[in-house]
């Protein structure tokens, strides 16, 4: 079964002390991560359902896949429900199309039962086939949380998938949009961040929202939450004490020279994916 629970995955990668002393810490830290994760999946799930409407009929995705899949994976492996062997079956999480003047295009993403390798495909229909256009590869860190469609432009959308590291310090948005028919990486942000343990430590979140601008690409705008001054005893321990910072907002604009979303320079996280 296919792992699409942020907080879920992200528990089950913490690596679990021997000493059975800490049982009561890790419980404690556990549910701690999973409520710092749940606003992420709802918010997930409201962009989803915003997008839902784009999405492909059973019947169209049915023959995407007959034609598609086996030539860039392998013969359909019935048993695991995917396309290809071990490891590197892959399945299909959703096809959306979209109308533009010039046709009907198509986005397709697929992933293996991980979820850590993702394939992202633009096609269009010609003569009764799907031509894939352009094809993009992506791979996760510790764990893979989700994938879905987005919107980042009037006549521009793409995916957005979310990846994290095994310790739960760390959770990264990467962006990827269709431009001129070629997938685009265009921003990789990390909107979790969780100090080393120390007395001065921080764990802060962020909310990323596509925001409506007048331009060919809308901003993304990061409401950024949590604690400062905590004190993190160990790597698998919750926060202790802190002051529960004011939310402040960040606008990432998109530079068309360099053809991905620039950083504000006092952005708190500074990592970047890649």
């Amino acid at each position: 079964m296919k792992k699409t629970m942020i907080a879920s995955a992200l528990a089950f990668c913490i690596a679990i002390p021997a000493a059975p002393s800490h049982a009561g810490l890790l419980d404690s830290f556990f549910g701690w991560i999973q409520n710092t994760f749940a606003s992420f999946k709802q918010k997930r799930n409201k962009q989803k359902q915003q997008t839902r409407g784009t999405a492909v009929s059973s019947y169209e995705q049915r023959e995407i896949s007959n034609q598609v899949m086996p030539a860039n994976y392998g013969a359909y492996n019935r048993s695991n429900e995917c396309w290809g062997k071990g490891k590197s079956c892959m399945s299909v999480n959703f096809i959306n199309k979209i109308g533009f003047r010039d046709g009907t295009l198509y986005y397709m993403l697929t992933s293996d039962q991980d979820e850590l390798n993702y394939d992202m495909y633009a096609m269009k229909k010609e003569n009764g086939r799907y031509q894939v256009i352009d094809k993009e590869h992506y791979r996760g860190m510790g764990f893979s949380g989700d994938g879905m469609f987005i919107q980042l432009g009037k006549e521009v959308y793409g995916w957005n998938i979310m990846t994290g590291d095994k310790g739960g310090t760390t959770l990264y948005e990467d962006f990827y949009a269709v431009i001129d028919g070629k997938i685009r990486h265009v921003a990789s942000i990390q909107d979790f961040g969780r100090s080393q343990p120390s007395n001065n430590a921080s764990v802060l979140t962020g909310d990323i929202q596509v925001s409506k601008g007048r331009g060919a690409m809308y901003p993304l705008e990061v409401k950024v939450t949590g604690l400062t001054n905590a004190r993190i005893a160990c790597n698998s321990c919750e926060p202790k004490g802190g002051t529960r910072m004011t939310p402040r907002f960040y606008r990432f604009d998109y530079n068309v020279q360099t053809g991905r979303y620039q950083m504000p320079a006092d952005y708190p996280m500074k990592g970047q994916r890649f």
